[in-house]
């Protein structure tokens, strides 16, 4: 009997440790401490940790009134995780609670998730439908700036720049990244100034010292800051040599290179930024281009400024003027022709312009079949045209030399009265046609027009006088005879 009765007690005693353990694990695994637990890790933002806890109470207590409380913490958790569901699972929240204390939240969480995926305008949407200021200070600043990019991204600067504005007052973290997306909009806004203040700032800060040079060196090459724009890139190419924005820092070099008349470094750091660009800008192809002709290197300058002439403006008529001008060099007259043709057509520039149109003149004088056809035509437009200008002599005695040496008189005496604004060559021409078309009449026997012709010799005036002297000897003589 006792060794039944020690065997018993024996048996209690080594079962006792087991039913212990079992009570003990009921206890920690029970509902409520499951909740506690998952809670006191999801408010130390420990979400990876207090999800499985959160999930085991809602399987245990399907029906417990902290399920809504415990399922506002999973969809939240499950959102910091950058969970790809979230989303759905954050309106699915709102569905099932609608009347939730923590709608407001629920929907600027809604709001970041679809900024993240870069739906800004669905992003916006949700951010004007939460009352941010109601959000914790550290979440209110980290929403706000999401909602001033979101302004930026669907290009509303102007409500952008308000926002960041508010950040940057009440924010110290956002302080910097304010300062840049301002600058930046009062950049694209051309408030260049403005701009430069809140960029300088920014040259030692380690998120934006890579960026910021690029906008500060273009707005001194705006600026005609050059010899400061040139320093910011070489300086920016010499730390980034492989940064996304060494093509652009080569661009604005070149720019700078090229006010400076430095046509060959000019040359080099354009070539360089087209290497590093499919897409250049039709700026540096101009100036590049121009490089090339004071270079001398005149097959390309004809050829790259060809890539410039899509727009109807100054650029593209100067353009055409090096054109032509370079054609020149190449000895090509048709395709220089053709060039100062356009440039002649554009009244953009009208020193360009007349430049284009003397040019354009001669062209036509030299490669004219005809003695006495279109080259007279256009010498007489550009006097027309340009009664002031440089090459009026020039063009005047081009336009003698054709009336004289061709003897087409009667034409010549045409082509003179066109023009409205003889200059004294062109007068001087006509005495002398009007002479030689008396002589031709008295020498065909019409002799009152022969008179005719000799007298308006003679009133025209002193422009040559030994003309006028044989004009009124010649009427002299048939008026006696």
């Amino acid at each position: 009997m006792k060794r039944r009765i020690s065997r018993f007690i024996c048996a209690l005693i080594c079962c006792t440790p087991i039913i212990t353990s079992a009570q003990t694990s009921e206890k920690i695994t029970s509902p409520v401490n499951l909740y506690k637990e998952g809670r006191n890790l999801f408010l130390q933002k420990n979400y990876a940790a207090a999800t499985p806890p959160l999930k085991a109470f809602i399987r245990q207590e399907p029906n417990a009134s902290l399920r809504e409380e415990a399922e506002y913490m999973l969809v939240c958790s499950a959102y910091e995780l950058k969970d790809k569901n979230s989303i759905t699972l954050l309106r699915n929240y709102l569905e099932q609670y609608p009347d939730t204390p923590y709608a407001n939240r629920i929907y600027a969480l809604l709001a970041a998730g679809y900024f993240y995926e870069e739906k800004y305008d669905e992003a916006l949407a949700l951010f004007n439908s939460a009352q941010l200021d109601l959000l914790g200070n550290e979440e209110r600043d980290d929403m706000t700036y999401l909602l001033a990019t979101c302004y930026l991204k669907t290009g509303n600067v102007k409500e952008a720049a308000i926002w960041f504005e508010t950040l940057k007052a009440s924010s110290k973290k956002y302080d910097n990244d304010c300062a840049y997306y301002i600058s930046y909009i009062r950049y694209t806004q051309k408030r260049y100034d403005e701009a430069l203040k809140g960029f300088l700032p920014l040259q030692d800060n380690p998120k934006y010292k890579a960026l910021v040079p690029y906008y500060i060196a273009e707005i001194y090459a705006i600026r005609k800051n050059y010899d400061k724009a040139e320093i910011v890139a070489q300086n920016y190419l010499s730390a980034y040599p492989q940064n996304e924005h060494a093509a652009e820092m080569y661009r604005i070099l070149g720019d700078a290179s090229y006010h400076f008349r430095k046509y060959h470094e000019a040359i080099n750091a354009f070539e360089s930024y087209l290497e590093r660009d499919a897409s250049p800008r039709r700026d540096a192809l101009y100036m590049l281009g121009l490089s090339y002709f004071q270079t001398g290197v005149y097959s390309k300058a004809a050829e790259t400024l060809g890539e410039v002439t899509g727009a109807n403006d100054a650029l593209t008529q100067n353009a055409y003027l090096h054109m032509g001008l370079s054609y020149l060099q190449l000895a090509e007259k048709n395709k220089a022709r053709m060039a100062f043709e356009q440039a002649a057509a554009s009244n953009a520039d009208m020193k360009i312009k007349e430049q284009a149109a003397y040019n354009y003149a001669l062209c036509i004088h030299e490669t004219s079949y005809s003695a006495f056809g279109e080259s007279v035509t256009v010498f007489e437009k550009f006097l027309n045209e340009f009664p002031n200008s440089q090459y009026t002599e020039m063009v005047s005695n081009y336009l003698v030399e054709v009336y004289l040496n061709t003897r087409s008189y009667e034409a010549a005496l045409k082509s003179i009265e066109r023009i409205a604004h003889p200059g004294t060559r062109i007068m001087e021409a006509k005495q002398k046609i009007l002479f030689q078309l008396g002589t031709q009449a008295f020498a065909n026997a019409s002799f009152e027009q022969a008179i005719g012709y000799f007298n308006q010799s003679v009133a025209i005036g002193q422009y040559n006088r030994q003309t006028k002297a044989d004009a009124s000897t010649g009427a002299e003589n048939l008026t006696t005879a």
